[in-house]
């Protein structure tokens, strides 16, 4: 569990990986914009990971905060 607010473990710039990551969310059929040439499969894996990262926390904080209004 997590018990440090996320704002205070990050660093200057990861706001930007951060706006990357869900710009790039998958959409209606895949992935949004991708930052290098080529498909999914020619991105460097490292970044998927931190994107499917990124974009699996703001989804289970969006359900929280739809749970919450109910």
């Amino acid at each position: 569990m997590l018990v440090v607010h996320p704002r205070h473990i990050l660093e200057p710039g990861d706001d930007d990986v951060i706006e990357v990551a869900i710009a790039m969310a998958p959409g209606m059929g895949g992935w949004g914009p991708l930052p290098f040439s080529g498909g999914y499969a020619e991105q460097p894996a490292a970044l998927m990971d931190v994107c499917r990262s990124i974009v699996g926390l703001r989804q289970k904080l969006d359900r929280r905060a739809e749970q919450g209004r109910r």
